[in-house]
C-alpha cells in the first residue's frame, strides 16, 4: 500500500515558477533537466533510510509561438537507476498564455518504477514493475504573477490507475531478463482529491545541483483507495529559472518520498 501511495503522490511534484517564462528552462529549446526520486525503506527510522527508485530526464525538443501562446514540446525519459536498459519515454506539450503556465497532471510522474534488485524485500531473482496511468484531463495552472493570482489544479476528476507486475525470472550478468517463469499482474485505481493549495513564503533549498532560492507551495490532498481516504501533504519548492527544485511527500507528518533536481543543461 505504501508503494502505491508513494508513486501516485510523486506526480504532485509538478511545479514551474512562471513569473517570466522567458527565463524558464522548460521554455528553452535544447534544455535538459534531470531529477532523482527516493523512497522510504520499509521499517526506516531516519531520513537516511531512503533508496533511489527512478531517474527522470526532461528534454525540450522545440518551442513555438502561436496566437500569443508559447508551446514547449518536451520528452520525459524514466530510467531504472540500477539498470539503464530499463527505460520508458513519453512526450508532452506545455503552454504559457502570458498569465499562466499549463502542465499535464502526470508530467513529473514516474510512470514506471522498476524495483528489481532495489527494493529490500525483493530477492535478486525477482522483480516488481509499478506502472501509473492518469485517466482524466487535468492540469496544473501556474500564474505568471503569484502575487496577483493563485496556483490551481483544474480539469476533469482524475482516477489514478495502477498496475503492479510481480515476476520471477533469471537474469544475465548485465541484468537483462533471460527467461520468465511466472508473472502476477493486478490493477488498482485511486481517486485523487485536492483539498487545499497554499503558497508559504520562500526558502533556500540545497540540492546536489546547488542552492536555489525557492518559493514554497503546500498541497493537502486525499487518495481514495478501496473506499479508504488517505490524507497526504505535498511540499513543492520552485525557482524562477529551473522550475521544480525539490518535492517532498508526507503522510501523518512522516516523509514517504522526495524528488530533487540533480542536473541542468541550458
Amino acid at each position: 500500500m505504501k508503494t502505491l501511495i508513494t508513486v501516485i503522490i510523486l506526480s504532485l511534484g509538478i511545479t514551474l515558477n512562471a513569473q517570466d517564462n522567458s527565463k524558464s528552462i522548460l521554455f528553452k529549446k535544447g534544455a535538459e533537466l534531470e531529477y532523482r526520486t527516493y523512497d522510504l525503506k520499509p521499517g526506516a527510522l531516519s531520513k537516511k533510510d531512503f533508496f533511489e527508485i527512478t531517474r527522470l530526464i526532461f528534454k525540450v525538443l522545440d518551442v513555438r509561438d502561436s496566437n500569443n501562446i508559447k508551446y514547449s514540446y518536451i520528452s520525459k525519459k524514466g530510467i531504472n537507476p540500477n539498470n539503464a536498459k530499463q527505460t520508458y519515454e513519453k512526450k508532452y506539450v506545455i503552454t504559457c498564455d502570458g498569465n499562466k503556465i499549463s502542465i499535464p497532471l502526470d508530467f513529473y510522474t514516474p510512470d514506471t518504477v522498476y524495483f528489481s534488485n532495489v527494493y529490500p524485500t525483493v530477492t535478486k531473482d525477482k522483480g516488481i514493475q509499478f506502472s501509473v496511468n492518469y485517466i482524466g484531463a487535468s492540469f496544473y495552472k501556474f500564474p505568471t504573477d503569484f502575487k496577483k493570482n493563485k496556483f490551481l489544479i483544474e480539469g476533469d476528476a482524475v482516477t489514478v490507475s495502477n498496475t503492479v507486475r510481480d515476476f520471477e525470472t533469471a537474469f544475465t550478468q548485465d541484468g537483462t531478463p533471460k527467461t520468465t517463469a511466472r508473472i502476477i499482474e493486478f490493477n488498482r485505481d485511486a481517486n485523487l482529491i485536492i483539498k487545499k493549495c497554499e503558497t508559504k513564503g520562500e526558502e533556500n533549498i540545497t540540492t546536489e545541483r546547488g542552492d536555489y532560492e525557492s518559493s514554497k507551495i503546500v498541497i493537502a490532498a486525499e487518495l481514495e483507495v478501496s473506499k479508504r481516504r488517505l490524507p497526504t501533504t505535498w511540499t513543492l519548492f520552485y525557482n524562477p529559472e529551473v522550475g521544480l527544485v525539490k518535492f517532498e511527500a508526507e503522510q501523518s507528518k512522516r516523509m514517504l518520498s522526495y524528488t530533487e533536481l540533480v542536473r541542468v543543461k541550458k
